[in-house]
């Protein structure tokens, strides 16, 4: 079962299959879209669901290699936070947040809180995460997450047809 974190300004929980909406009118924004290695734009309807009944399936695992967390803020889906794991002693994690919630210190907190979870109870050795060169509010959140740069890496991704370089960020237990 999927631990469940709750703070004053939100919470974080397993997502549900009735997030549906909320995720498609939150990721289906440019603004929050560019930002986001793997999310397309347009974000449809159909992406989501899809998206949601296979994280809601993995969530019934006891170990899975992936763990979703919705961010909950006033009973409303507006973000997601990820672990994942391909190997027992590292995780990747990736976030993102609805645009009206920008630049409150949610998803600091967010990030700082399951990266403590992870090296604390999970028992993750390291962290890491890549931040797109021109996010640096992102790189920011990460930083507040107690993470370092490690490297720039040259044309890590290709979004909307453009090569954009990276930061890798880490955190070590």
């Amino acid at each position: 079962m999927q631990k469940i974190f709750q703070t004053n300004k939100f919470i974080l929980r397993p997502f549900k299959l009735n997030d549906a909406e909320n995720l498609q009118k939150y990721l289906n924004n440019p603004n929050v879209a560019h930002n986001l290695s793997r999310v397309p734009y347009p974000y449809t309807l159909e992406m989501a669901n899809d998206w949601l009944s296979k994280v809601v399936e993995r969530n019934k695992m006891e170990n899975p290699s992936t763990r979703n967390f919705c961010i909950e803020i006033n009973d409303i889906a507006s973000g997601g936070i990820s672990l994942e794991s391909e190997m027992p002693h590292k995780a990747i994690i990736g976030y993102w947040l609805a645009e009206d919630y920008w630049k409150k210190g949610i998803m600091s907190e967010a990030v700082k809180l399951i990266s403590d979870y992870a090296i604390s109870e999970l028992n993750f050795d390291r962290l890491e995460a890549h931040v797109l060169e021109y996010n640096p509010a992102s790189k920011r959140v990460l930083e507040k997450a107690a993470f370092s740069q490690e490297a720039f890496i040259k044309n890590y991704i290709k979004k909307d047809g453009k090569l954009i370089d990276s930061f890798q960020m880490s955190r070590i237990k």
